[in-house]
This record gives C-alpha cells, structure tokens and sequence, in this order.
C-alpha cells in the first residue's frame, strides 16, 4: 500500500472520529441539563448519587425486555456526557452518565436517529440493584452502559464515546468556535446558559454574554457554541433540532476544512480525552457515511416517550417506572 493511499485513509479516519467526536459533543451539549420532562424529576434531593458500588450481583444477564433484531445495514453506538461536577477535574470519566444518547446509522435507509434516553429511569443495571439510568457508567463504565440499555430497552448498541462538560468547550475552542446566528429572541436564554457554564468553568458571570438585541451572524467561542447548542424553551422542537443540526453541520465543514496535519493534532488532543472502544478500522468503515452525509435524514426521539411511564418513588427519589415494551416498539418505529 502506498504512503498516500495510507496518508488518505488516514486523514479519512480521523475525519470519520472528529465528526463522531463533535455529533457526541454537540448531543452532551443539547443534553447535559435535563429535557423538561426530566427536570421535575428532582423534585427529592437524596444522597444516592454518591453511594459506593452496590456488591449485589446477578449470575446471569438481567433483561427487561427481549433484544431488538438488528441488521449489517445498521450500527448503533451510545454517546454519554459524564458530570464532572462543578469545578471538577476535566480529565474525570469516572463520575455519573447524565447525558446518555443513542445514535442509529442505517446505511440502507440513509437515515440517522437521535435517541436520548433520560436519566431519571429507574431500571434494571445488569449485575446490579436496581438504580437510576445514570449509575450503569459509574457502576461499570461503558460496557455495563451498553447492557443496562439492551436489557431495558432492547437496544442493541455496538459501540460507545464518553466525554465530559469541559471536553465540549476545549473542542469548539480548538476548532477556533463556529460562525452562527444569534437573533434577539435567543440572547435571553443564550445568557442564562453562558451564566451556568461559567460557574462551571469558574469564569466571571458576565464571561461570554452577549448584548440585548444583539442581531446577526457571529463567531462563537467554545462557551458560546454550547449555549447555542441547549437553546431549547423559546421556540418549537422543531427549531431547536435545526439548531442542532446547524451546528453539527457547521463543525462537519470546519473539519473538512482542516489539513490532515492539522486533524493530527487535534485527534491528538481529544482522542485522549475521550473515550471510545471503536477501532480505527470501524472508524475507516465510515467513510462512506462521512462523504455522503448530505443525503442522510436525521430523526430524534426520547425514551422513554410521552405516555408510556409512571412516576415513582424510590429511596427518596422521584424517578420515572416505564413501560419498556412500548419503549422498545417506538425505538423499532423509528429506526425501521
């Protein structure tokens, strides 16, 4: 093989994983701070999250429901957003999956889906007592993630990438942020985002806020890239998803952009920092997806859906008790 057909894969690779990389921090970004519907959740504050390990365990895999079937035209990997707590160590993966999103890429169909999937759940973590969704990765990292998810849901998830709040605002930095458009509606919400990122980041308040009015297309910093991203509560889920789209959109060209040195050195930083178990040949399987992503139509979902849980109290939580059945049958809808 020659040292450009290698050279151009290489850069293919790194392509096919900085994309993944931006999809799974752009998804964290839209995520890390609950949908509506889970931010009443935590109506009871309780100390669970901070429990020791459980050493209960099963001797064989706990399920819920049955595996949904899967097909070689589908690949299915989970992306989870990790609460490094506030002022926590930015190299910490060891902590609480907050955000959880499963991506489904059918090469057939030509279509992705987006499925988030609450935290607030109680469910069944293989091996484990029962707990809320987001203690599977503390208890066993991405591997016990990935069955917890297929024995409650019936997802079967082939691969993970884990990253964490500060990982998002390095990554939009590094890239030199984006160009987006901020209209006068948005700076209300934009701001109260950018306040809770800077008690994260330990920056002044008003670090990064933008003025009343302000109108136009902008560049955006990392900071502000992800307070673009979670704008959610002033318009219709529809606009809220274009948004997202944009901005995935935005850093594909930013990366097409790059130079295969330059793509080095940022796979070089990141790859590091966040974690993944795909290999650089599934990575170089993607090209194809990377180079016609154009023609791929994107649909997301929320599990558990609308009118398929109850509310339930355990150990002093408020948490969600769903009809995972019914959960399994939405997720086959709309990956079919």
């Amino acid at each position: 093989m020659s040292t450009l057909a290698s050279g151009r894969k290489w850069k293919i690779a790194l392509g096919v994983v900085l994309l993944l990389v931006g999809v799974a921090l752009v998804a964290f970004a839209v995520l890390y701070q609950s949908p509506e519907k889970e931010e009443t959740a935590a109506v009871v504050e309780t100390s669970s999250d901070n429990e020791e390990t459980p050493a209960l365990a099963w001797e064989a895999l706990e399920t819920v429901v049955d595996a949904s079937p899967m097909n070689e035209d589908t690949y299915n990997f989970v992306l989870a957003g990790i609460d490094m707590g506030v002022g926590g160590d930015s190299d910490a993966y060891d902590g609480l999956s907050d955000s959880m999103m499963v991506v489904s890429i059918n090469r057939k169909t030509k279509k992705i889906v987006l499925c988030s999937t609450l935290r607030d759940v109680w469910v069944t973590i293989p091996g484990y007592v029962k707990n809320k969704m987001n203690h599977a990765y503390k208890y066993g990292g991405a591997e016990l993630l990935k069955q917890t998810i297929l024995a409650n849901y019936g997802i079967q998830v082939d691969n993970a990438i884990v990253v964490n709040f500060q990982d998002t605002v390095d990554f939009y930095d590094a890239i030199g942020g984006l160009d987006l458009e901020m209209k006068p509606e948005y700076v209300e919400y934009f701001n109260s985002c950018i306040v809770g990122h800077n008690k994260w980041l330990g920056n002044g308040s008003s670090v990064d806020k933008v003025a009343t009015g302000t109108s136009g297309v902008m560049h955006m910093n990392g900071n502000q890239v992800l307070a673009y991203s979670r704008i959610r509560k002033m318009d219709s889920d529809i606009a809220r998803t274009g948004r997202q789209r944009t901005v995935i959109a935005k850093t594909l060209e930013v990366l097409k952009q790059m130079s295969t040195s330059d793509l080095t050195s940022l796979a070089t930083t990141f790859l590091s920092r966040i974690h993944t178990d795909i290999s650089v040949e599934g990575l170089l399987s993607f090209a194809d997806v990377l180079t016609d992503l154009d023609s791929y139509t994107v649909e997301s979902i929320c599990l558990p859906a609308d009118d398929t849980y109850e509310w339930t109290n355990k150990h002093g939580m408020n948490l969600l008790n769903p009809d995972f059945e019914a959960n399994k049958e939405i997720w086959e809808r709309a990956v079919s």
